[in-house]
């Protein structure tokens, strides 16, 4: 913490590394900013507001850019992944499709398994939530005692049947995206080169389960195999090493060559976050903005512009600097923006009129 010329107070100030991690993502230490965890993004299983200390100075707001499903669009992108990039081209969410391939669909028992835990009829919860409690009020349900192994299958099953077994959109029409964020670590387990065991130890499932979650996305998407022996073999070719979009040379260690996916993916993903917090930091400096690129978080970049100066022609141009990939990808790289006006906890999404999203 050092003495602030602009406001009486203090204000802390971060170590950012660019080099450290293989793959040249940020990284940051003294004190660790990035590892600030919100309450959607913690594991914990009694999470506490740990961003709720931190926030813009006097005067200030921060504006958030955050790529929307940046590594996914970038593995299709890399792998050309035909089935991936048509989907992504007509605004199709892949892990979506994911979730489904592996709990949707009539019948499948382990997304019946799954929603008897996420609506609360195996006691967890205990249907806290007010969506959760509107359903149980629908089944005239006040205890989840008193139902059988049998009456939970038929209530889920009838309740999924209602939405087409989609298990996605009937988790969304109760607030709850549990088994959307568990296909999401399928999904990079599997490019990433992880096992059935690294899958069955996140999502703590059994092996077959993993084994079975694992073989339904390389049905949906057989590229992904594909690809990683591909590049494989062109890293042995290239003296163990790939690039990434931006020709950025990152070495992998011959016996880990599975890496190889994750390096050009991740690696890119850097590129593209520096280089577009760059863009955003030239830009208010040549414009005589009184505002600075503060902080990288893992896939989005923070910016503090003092408030009279914030507009909604400002937060439109970041993320056109942001999104720009220089013609290295071959498809849009969207974001989405936020603002923080007093702390970093309260994070409100703007929608396409920027406004704050309701």
């Amino acid at each position: 913490m050092l003495p602030d010329p602009d406001f009486d107070g203090w204000s802390m100030h971060t170590e950012i590394r660019q080099l450290k991690a293989a793959t040249r993502r940020f990284s940051c230490v003294n004190p660790n900013l990035m590892q600030v965890t919100s309450i959607e993004s913690s594991r914990s299983y009694d999470p506490i507001d740990a961003r709720g200390p931190f926030g813009p100075r006097p005067g200030y707001i921060w504006i958030c850019i955050d790529f929307k499903g940046q590594e996914v669009r970038i593995y299709a992108d890399r792998s050309q992944d035909q089935k991936m990039l048509e989907k992504l081209r007509l605004g199709i969410e892949v892990h979506d499709e994911v979730t489904n391939a592996g709990w949707g669909g009539i019948g499948n028992p382990a997304g019946i398994s799954e929603c008897i835990h996420v609506i609360g009829l195996d006691g967890s919860n205990i249907g806290t939530e007010v969506p959760i409690k509107a359903l149980w009020k629908d089944w005239g349900l006040k205890d989840w005692r008193i139902l059988t192994d049998k009456d939970r299958v038929r209530l889920v099953s009838e309740w999924l049947a209602s939405y087409g077994w989609d298990i996605v959109k009937a988790q969304t029409a109760i607030g709850k995206k549990v088994t959307k964020n568990k296909a999401k670590m399928v999904f990079f387990a599997k490019i990433y080169g992880g096992t059935a065991k690294a899958v069955k130890d996140l999502l703590h499932c059994t092996f077959h389960e993993a084994f079975q979650f694992l073989r339904a996305l390389g049905k949906t998407y057989p590229r992904m195999d594909e690809y990683s022996l591909e590049l494989q073999a062109i890293c042995k070719e290239n003296d163990y090493s790939v690039r990434t979009a931006f020709d950025t040379r990152l070495s992998v260690r011959p016996w880990k060559l599975y890496q190889c996916v994750n390096y050009v993916v991740q690696g890119t993903a850097a590129d593209m976050l520096k280089r577009g917090g760059r863009r955003c930091a030239e830009w208010l400096k040549r414009n005589s903005i009184d505002g600075h690129w503060i902080l990288p978080v893992h896939d989005e970049n923070i910016f503090e512009i003092r408030k009279e100066e914030c507009t909604r022609s400002i937060v439109r141009k970041l993320q056109n600097l942001m999104e720009d990939t220089e013609g290295c990808i071959s498809i849009p790289m969207p974001t989405e923006a936020a603002i923080c006006t007093e702390n970093w906890h309260d994070k409100y999404k703007l929608d396409s009129n920027y406004r704050i999203k309701q």
